[in-house]
């Protein structure tokens, strides 16, 4: 496992995936605002440092996972002195490059990144209900939230359908 700290070469990668279904992304990201709301509540876990994120992400996709570990690195995510979110890239050589800004290194930024590794063939960016569902199996099984009610919730916000999620990713 490597860690890359130098952005730049994955900046254009990063940049064309932001070309998503933005309405599906936009009902994740508030499914998402709300679970945290409901399980961190005001005192989120503490930023993590990047090589704990990678021992995270190794564990996430081993437990999910077994049979099939990707090839992936993960690497600081800060340029041009902005803030960015986390990111999932695939390079053309077939790695993962999950990207994490200092301040957005806990453990519910990390599966939200596995689950876009784990589902990448439905769509690089897609925060559909093959993601969301995905998503949910990492916080229910490395997070410890609570399955029944992060359903209730991506339900309320439209990311998926009658509260079960789909049993690919379980």
């Amino acid at each position: 496992m490597t860690t890359v700290t130098d952005a730049s070469e994955h900046k254009e990668l990063v940049t064309a995936c932001l070309m998503a279904d933005h309405s599906a992304r936009e009902r994740f990201y508030a499914f998402e605002r709300a679970a945290r709301a409901v399980f961190e509540g005001d005192e989120p876990p503490p930023n993590l440092p990047l090589e704990a994120c990678s021992l995270l992400i190794e564990a996430a996709i081993v437990t999910v996972s077994p049979s099939s570990v990707p090839t992936w690195i993960v690497r600081d995510r800060h340029w041009d002195g902005t803030e960015a979110t986390g990111s999932c890239t695939l390079t053309p050589t077939g790695t993962f490059v999950v990207g994490l800004p200092p301040l957005r290194r806990r453990p519910w930024t990390v599966m939200h990144e596995v689950a876009h590794m784990l589902t990448w063939e439905d769509g690089p960016l897609g925060h559909g209900p093959t993601f969301a569902s995905a998503c949910i199996n990492l916080w229910v099984r490395l997070c410890g939230w609570e399955p029944a009610r992060l359903r209730a919730l991506a339900v309320e916000h439209g990311v998926i359908r009658g509260g079960t999620h789909d049993s690919r990713t379980t």
